[in-house]
């Protein structure tokens, strides 16, 4: 309350403002519910022009349900500058320039969580942690992605595990209605009712008078009311609209329960009567349908979701939920039997968008066994059913895939021109390694899209990402990068939010950079990549997972093997969570680790993750992947190091032909795996062997490295000016590169002087070497 003096100004008052960087702050909550609110609004910009810029701030938060509610706040053009506005719009007026509540994401809600068990552990400790969550439902997330959500499940389930003994499907608004009394149940039924009837959640205070039942509550004066208690708790909202005073739920999850318990109540829904309510355009009614369909479901009755798949009308989207919650009570297979009995095309985008929201939650072994159970079934004829099969391919093992595709009749696969369709066969070429095909589908399916008017950026962003992988596997580093910085760019003219393919550009990107050597860029796009997916997808998702394994490869590369350790484990344990044992990400993780548990000198571990590896790849591989050959090689280079060279030179060997398979005999990394095979040959004396397998990596990877150890089979052999002959030739070349004061170049040398001297063979030294020794 401020004193003021007749005839003076509230600016002359200049102690009533802070500072720029200090300033006052005045919070006017709710200023939908003031009775004046638009004078009110218009007394703050007035106030607020009578003192220094940014030294009195007014915080002002207004209920908005529709466009019109944010408009009755006038903003001339001259005002508009006393705004504080975070947005990237060009639009400077009020509407563009207001803070939307938002639903938290994965960040915000764990640092909401936090807080609360630590402001009241009595009160708000539950018997799991938030990211346990994941483990259980991660559609739990979407539900109390709400501050006040957030609060409310944290009491509910405190001192409480997250699925009690035998309960299959949590339903947080009917566990939270048990802890109301009977009587703020009943009236809370009785206000729900009215709300079915308006169809919003917005009633006139003097329309509720006029019903008998409901008056009784309203005007009760008795200490701890239903109405009195449950408003003062802030559970129903009371506010002025238009000079009306409104009620309504607060929890819109909460009154939507008690409309779908009242429809199961009344029995007897029938298609009619669904399409009868869709009609009418109400969102409250078309969610309490769905919501009494997932209560059907839960208790293993999906007759009417059925029904409704296959009637004519969009149905889809209520049917997916309910369909989850019978997955969960009956398993993946009933729920296939049931909507594959007399399968029709609205069966086949049933599962399709099933799919998608199973994909949204990261369930992917969900998803893997409805695939399964679904591709026998399938026979590919409607666009639909094609559409499904090929999106589900990829989640299948190496053996189920390779049987479902081949099932998709090959004219059909011919007369695709669908872009989507056309990249989800080159994801599945790109599975089996074969790396053309799949670079053909995909840089067709880029020549489609470019070809239409609008073209659709996102799409094209994701194809390109697609070739940049595919010429990662194919060990094509440079031309992966460009790729990468292409999707990048295509991204950004999607104009698109924040979104996982950003992550999943910047981890390939930052990938690609570490192993070019590109160190700091590399740490930067991982690092981003990871913060990305930690704040929408949170901790325990799959590609938070490959974010921290590639962050892991990063600190691998630069050999700093405890570092790396720390990080594969910790993507390995999210992905057996996610995938189960048996998926190649899992053998990817184990092979890794393998790799940084020999560089660390546990070569028993090492050989164990190498084994495990292999044996999972063998089941989700196909047999001519790449990271059999990876394998091979490490546990070859293992068995060296034991000293077992028989057992390392076999793996060796074998990896090179993989290699090969992949590569092609020109390829560097093929040449690198020929370098350490002969190495091991040279150790099992077998130095013919050791030679021509130097001899053809030399031939495709020229380094100095080569010469020296071909130098060596002939000194071993006895051969002295063949063995002088190669030393220089690896001197010359070092010499070339790095300049004569390079310590190889020296140590090659020396080689030369001490074998044409100390065996007196005819070879010619040159001017430098002599100078040099000398």
């Amino acid at each position: 309350m401020l004193n003021l003096e007749p005839g003076r100004s509230l600016g002359d008052y200049e102690h009533i403002a802070g500072t720029q960087s200090a300033p006052t702050f005045v919070l006017l909550d709710g200023l939908n519910e003031a009775s004046n609110a638009v004078s009110i609004w218009n007394e703050v910009l007035e106030v607020a022009g009578m003192f220094a810029p940014g030294s009195l701030k007014f915080v002002v938060t207004s209920r908005s349900n529709s466009n019109a509610d944010i408009e009755r706040y006038d903003l001339a053009e001259s005002q508009e500058e006393l705004l504080y506005r975070d947005s990237k719009s060009e639009n400077t007026d009020l509407k563009s320039s207001a803070f939307w509540l938002t639903a938290l994401n994965m960040k915000e809600m764990k640092e909401a969580w936090l807080l609360y068990s630590k402001k009241d552990k009595s009160r708000f400790k539950p018997l799991f942690s938030f990211d346990d969550i994941a483990d259980v439902d991660r559609g739990i997330y979407e539900q109390i992605n709400n501050p006040l959500i957030l609060r409310v499940f944290l009491e509910v389930y405190s001192g409480k595990k997250l699925l009690s003994k035998g309960k299959k499907v949590l339903n947080i608004w009917e566990d939270w209605l048990r802890t109301f009394s009977q009587e703020e149940k009943a009236f809370m039924q009785l206000l729900a009712s009215k709300v079915w009837e308006k169809g919003v959640n917005e009633l006139l205070l003097d329309d509720l008078l006029q019903d008998k039942e409901l008056k009784d509550y309203l005007i009760s004066d008795a200490l701890n009311s239903p109405y009195q208690r449950l408003k003062n708790l802030g559970w129903i909202s009371r506010f002025t609209k238009d000079l009306d005073i409104v009620l309504g739920f607060t929890v819109e999850g909460l009154l939507l329960h008690l409309l779908a318990t009242k429809l199961d109540e009344t029995g007897g829904m029938e298609i009619q009567f669904i399409n009868d309510i869709l009609s009418e355009g109400s969102q409250i009614k078309k969610s309490a349908i769905e919501q009494y369909l997932s209560l059907e479901a839960a208790k293993g009755d999906i007759s009417l979701v059925i029904k409704l798949i296959d009637a004519e009308g969009e149905y889809t989207s209520l049917c997916l939920k309910p369909l989850l919650n019978y997955i969960k009570v009956e398993g993946a297979e009933a729920m296939v039997n049931e909507v594959l009995a007399d399968p029709t095309d609205g069966d086949w985008e049933a599962l399709d968008e099933l799919d998608s929201l199973l994909e949204q939650l990261a369930l992917e072994q969900l998803r893997k066994q409805i695939a399964l159970h679904a591709c026998t079934k399938n026979n590919h004829i409607s666009g639909s059913a094609l559409k499904y099969g090929l999106e589900t391919i990829c989640i299948l093992d190496h053996n189920d895939a390779q049987k479902a595709f081949q099932d998709i009749p090959n004219e059909k696969l011919k007369a695709l021109e669908n872009p989507s369709l056309m990249v989800l066969i080159g994801d599945y070429l790109g599975n089996i390694n074969k790396l053309d095909n799949s670079l053909t589908q995909f840089e067709r399916a880029c020549e489609l899209l470019l070809r239409e008017n609008k073209v659709n950026y996102f799409l094209l962003a994701q194809i390109q990402n697609r070739i940049g992988t595919i010429n990662y596997k194919s060990r094509k580093l440079n031309e992966a990068l460009k790729n990468f910085e292409m999707s990048e760019s295509s991204f950004e003219l999607a104009n698109s939010k924040v979104h996982e393919l950003e992550a999943t550009i910047l981890s390939n990107k930052g990938t690609v950079l570490s192993e070019l050597g590109h160190y700091q860029n590399a740490i930067v796009c991982l690092e981003k990549a990871h913060q990305i997916r930690i704040t929408f997808l949170g901790a325990n998702h799959h590609e938070t997972a490959s974010s921290i394994h590639n962050i892991g490869s990063h600190y691998h590369t630069l050999g700093q093997a405890d570092k790396a350790l720390s990080y594969f484990k910790e993507a390995l344990g999210i992905r057996i969570k996610t995938f189960g044992r048996i998926h190649p990400d899992i053998a990817i993780s184990l092979n890794n680790l393998g790799s940084v548990s020999h560089e660390i000198g546990d070569a028993d571990k090492a050989l164990e993750y190498f084994n495990e590896s292999y044996s999972i790849a063998l089941k989700s591989l196909p047999s001519n992947d790449m990271l059999f050959s990876k394998i091979k090689y490490s546990v070859g280079v293992v068995n060296i190091s034991l000293g077992k060279i028989d057992e390392g030179i076999k793996s060796l060997e074998e990896s090179i032909n993989l290699a090969i398979g992949n590569l092609g005999l020109e390829h560097s990394e093929v040449a690198d795996i020929r370098f350490n095979l002969g190495c091991a040959l040279i150790d099992g004396a077998f130095y013919n062997e050791a030679i021509e397998q130097l001899e053809m990596g030399y031939e495709y990877l020229p380094k100095g490295s080569f010469l020296i150890e071909i130098a060596k089979c002939y000194e071993f052999k006895k051969e002295h000016n063949l063995a002088c002959e190669y030393f220089l030739k690896a001197a010359e070349l070092w010499k070339s590169e790095y300049g004569l004061e390079d310590e190889d170049v020296l140590h090659a040398a020396s080689n030369v002087y001490r074998l044409a001297t100390s065996f007196k063979i005819d070879f010619v030294i040159p001017d430098w070497i002599f100078e040099e020794i000398q």
